[in-house]
């Protein structure tokens, strides 16, 4: 029997909605539901709710992943070697051994991670998510990113987390990013019985562990650990002689614009960055920039040329790819934003105990050169990983670094600076940026850091992601919720212009 307020519900949407794709989508689904004869309620989300923000309510909340599923002959030697060998593999477009590829809709509780290598092992394919347009497409009407966990109601094959039965009900979006169908979990399974059934996820409160404590290794990913395996790297590059030239001139208490200049020169590529970040809105010069040495003197300053130079070379000693969450692009725009919000942070702190602007910047720079390390010197770990985080956008990146490969970023990039022997200030803040309210005489680097990330990732913008507004770090750096703020209003409008020169970095 059709629930009589689902009804009433549905009349009341189409009085007040008068765009037809969101009228479209709701109806269709509410068409789709009734016909299944289930009782279900219909709710309006509130104003800047997402339930990718940790909370309470992503324990009800489930959620919908389009993943392309190449199926694997099982008697090739894909499945005798590792996952990562696997997938490595699929990276590469070997076709060897692929039989057809499908799209597959993974549904499964929020507050689990998807491992898609445990559902590649149950279905004997390679696993990677559909994205963009190309997603768009297979929910039809929906709006763009929406992914809506009926999969009657897009014709799609489908398999369900067995989890998601020990669910009393169950959240899900609607389609049009407004509202949500919330009904009991046992409803939704039994309109979903001849949908495969498996444990294909992880629960994310074991991911919350102490610093320092190491999670026990997952079964899957025993040849992708890589800890004990970082400090027998044989083919790490040294230093670039243009980093020791720049450091040296860095200690120089009597260098000037022109002995920069110098240096710049020396390489092509460092001299075009420098001349067009000088030619930008961001920096807000007006005037004629004939030279390295104007555009050092004139527009950036020494400090801000000898940090990004610095940056910018130690950056490009390791070969990464472009694409990914953890690719070039990405990781110039997150270095790039949080060396310009630390650095503005900073500069709203008591001048008794503001750390050196310089070095903060420097250390917003590369503090997630670990994950440059990760993808340099560990690809298919790295192509792994990004594959991880993509699938599970939610989820904070250290996390899922520990459950794939029992080490994060902040440890092996801390370890690479060390061992080219850069500033303590700057390791540490590499080392304990993730860590709120870390405490040592250097802390104010960190915390910077920490903070300037956790307002990018309010944004979805790097590898932090939405939470609590960390007052008491604003607390140890002197600073109020406002401070910050101002400092976001100045640097919101400038994100398109920071996103162009990031990928200029990455090209």
């Amino acid at each position: 029997m059709i629930n009589l307020s689902i009804v009433i519900v549905s009349v009341y949407f189409e009085t007040i909605f008068d765009e037809k794709e969101v009228f479209s989508v709701l109806s269709s689904l509410y068409a789709y539901l009734n016909s299944q004869e289930i009782p279900y309620q219909v709710h309006m989300k509130p104003d800047d709710f997402s339930w990718m923000e940790p909370g309470e309510s992503q324990e009800n909340w489930i959620r919908a992943v389009l993943l392309q599923a190449e199926e694997v002959e099982q008697n090739t030697d894909a499945f005798a070697a590792s996952n990562v060998d696997l997938i490595s593999s699929a990276k590469q477009k070997q076709t060897d051994g692929i039989l057809n590829s499908k799209t597959v809709l993974a549904i499964l509780p929020a507050n689990r991670m998807l491992d898609f290598n445990r559902l590649a092992s149950h279905q004997h394919t390679t696993m990677s998510l559909l994205k963009g347009d190309e997603a768009d497409q297979h929910m039809k009407k929906a709006s763009a990113g929406i992914r809506v966990p009926l999969p009657g109601l897009f014709d799609l094959t489908a398999i369900l987390d067995e989890n998601i039965s020990d669910m009393d009900s169950v959240w899900f979006e609607a389609g049009d990013g407004v509202h949500y169908i919330e009904m009991s979990s046992r409803d939704f399974l039994s309109i979903h019985t001849s949908i495969d059934r498996l444990s294909f996820s992880f629960p994310l409160s074991s991911l919350y562990l102490p610093e320092g404590t190491q999670m026990k290794a997952d079964p899957h990913f025993a040849d992708m650990r890589i800890q004990g395996r970082i400090e027998d790297l044989s083919d790490l590059p040294p230093m670039p002689g243009i980093a020791l030239d720049i450091l040296s001139l860095k200690s120089n208490r009597h260098a000037c614009a022109k002995d920069l200049a110098e240096i710049v020169r020396k390489d092509p590529g460092l001299s075009a960055q420098v001349m067009g970040w000088a030619n930008s809105a961001f920096y807000g010069y007006r005037g004629e920039i004939d030279s390295i040495e104007t555009a050092i003197s004139r527009v950036l300053g020494f400090d801000r040329v000898i940090n990004l130079s610095l940056g910018i070379v130690l950056g490009n000693t390791l070969q990464v790819p472009s694409e990914g969450p953890l690719g070039l692009n990405n990781y110039w725009k997150q270095a790039l934003l949080t060396a310009n919000l630390a650095e503005k942070l900073s500069l709203k702190m008591n001048v008794q105990t503001r750390p050196v602007r310089g070095i903060v910047y420097l250390a917003g720079l590369l503090h997630n050169i670990g994950h440059l390390l990760l993808g340099h010197a560990f690809p298919p770990q790295f192509f792994v990983l990004n594959r991880f985080i993509e699938v599970n956008p939610h989820i904070q990146v250290s996390d899922i670094e520990k459950y794939v490969l029992g080490v994060t970023h902040e440890q092996i990039g801390a370890w690479l600076l060390k061992s080219w022997n850069l500033p303590a200030e700057i390791c540490e803040a590499t080392r304990w940026h993730h860590q709120e309210e870390y405490a040592s005489p250097h802390a104010a680097y960190s915390n910077l850091i920490f903070l300037a990330n956790h307002m990018l990732g309010s944004q979805f913008i790097g590898d932090s992601r939405p939470g609590t507004f960390p007052e008491a770090v604003l607390e140890l750096l002197g600073l109020s919720k406002q401070d910050a703020e101002s400092v976001w209003m100045t640097m919101d409008e400038f994100i398109p212009e920071v996103d162009s020169m990031a990928r200029q970095l990455a090209a």
